[in-house]
């Protein structure tokens, strides 16, 4: 039933096995967690937001370690950068490019559509929305310091409801050298709120031959399917609905994923977090994902107790199990 919605796809010289991608999410799409949406069914997956400014100036490369890890498969996996200034993101993309290990993903993303003031105010994501013109010569730039790696973009409808320009932009950035557009089609003075215009996606379908990438309230699989269907889309960006539930890819598919499975994939993220980021930091931030993971259960609120009291690694697999077991 799923066979016209989810397929394989390419984006310039890469293929993914499907055309599920999960979101740059902050907080939630470290290394470990988008190895497990892999593993899933995702397709591709895209790290969190990280500073093209950052780049240039870790010069040990500590600063923005959990940011750049790449996942188990790098082949399936984007990295995503920010920054105002097209000289210093195409130098940022160069220096990624000659790292060992930070040089294998097989995407490099612009982000044009953070809608959060302390991006915005630095002229950066979706403040790039109201200048196509420097959009442009960014994407350029990139794709000159990207060696060959496909780069895309990731955008909004516009800054306002009067400023709705993702179709031009988007045709724009396709002639600088996109290989691919992602549309959150909510403007950046609505960030999360409303609903996902998919007329806008549709008039950007129509204005570029590139890989169109559509986001916005997708969590089940008949949003999927209404997204094709009146937008046209060749891929689907899945952002707050898989927080703390790397297996609703398997589950868009039509396939159940069992409590015990969901359990282990959490205490596989667990073990990931921690050697990525320590014990200390590591649980204070897996707090929003377990949050995330038990939402609708019947037991949700006793989980959640258990979950967040526990004050160690070892104690919270335990409670994880005990959920989830």
């Amino acid at each position: 039933m799923t066979d016209y919605i989810i397929e394989p796809f390419e984006i310039g010289r890469a293929s993914f096995c499907s055309n599920l991608v999960m979101a740059p999410v902050a907080g939630t799409t470290a290394a470990p967690f988008r190895s497990l949406c892999r593993h899933f069914g995702a397709g591709l997956t895209v790290g969190e937001l990280t500073s093209a400014a950052g780049i240039i100036y870790d010069a040990d490369w500590q600063k923005n370690r959990r940011y750049l890890t790449v996942a188990d498969d790098p082949s399936a996996d984007c990295v995503q950068l920010f920054g105002a200034d097209p000289k210093q993101m195409a130098d940022a993309v160069r220096r990624l490019r000659q790292h060992p290990e930070y040089g294998k993903y097989a995407l490099i993303d612009i982000n044009m559509g953070c809608p959060v003031p302390k991006v915005m105010k630095t002229g950066a994501g979706a403040a790039l929305m109201g200048k196509p013109v420097l959009a442009a010569e960014m994407v350029k730039r990139v794709v000159q310091a990207a060696d060959g790696v496909p780069v895309t973009a990731k955008i909004r409808s516009g800054l306002d409801e009067a400023q709705i320009n993702a179709p031009e932009l988007a045709r724009m950035l396709e002639a600088a050298g996109a290989s691919a557009i992602t549309v959150h089609a909510r403007t950046a003075v609505q960030r999360y709120s409303g609903k996902a215009d998919l007329d806008v996606i549709g008039r950007v379908r129509e204005s570029i031959r590139i890989p169109l990438i559509g986001s916005g309230d997708l969590a089940v699989t008949a949003d999927l399917a209404r997204m094709k269907d009146a937008a046209g889309v060749d891929a689907f960006m899945i952002g707050r609905a898989a927080i703390g539930m790397p297996w609703i890819f398997s589950e868009l598919r039509g396939q159940a994923v069992s409590e015990a499975k969901k359990g282990q994939a959490l205490i596989t993220l667990v073990n990931g977090m921690v050697q990525l980021l320590g014990e200390r930091t590591a649980l204070a931030e897996l707090r929003t994902q377990l949050g995330a993971a038990v939402r609708g259960r019947k037991d949700a609120s006793v989980c959640r107790q258990r979950l967040f009291g526990a004050d160690s690694a070892a104690e919270l697999m335990r409670q994880i199990e005990a959920c989830f077991g």
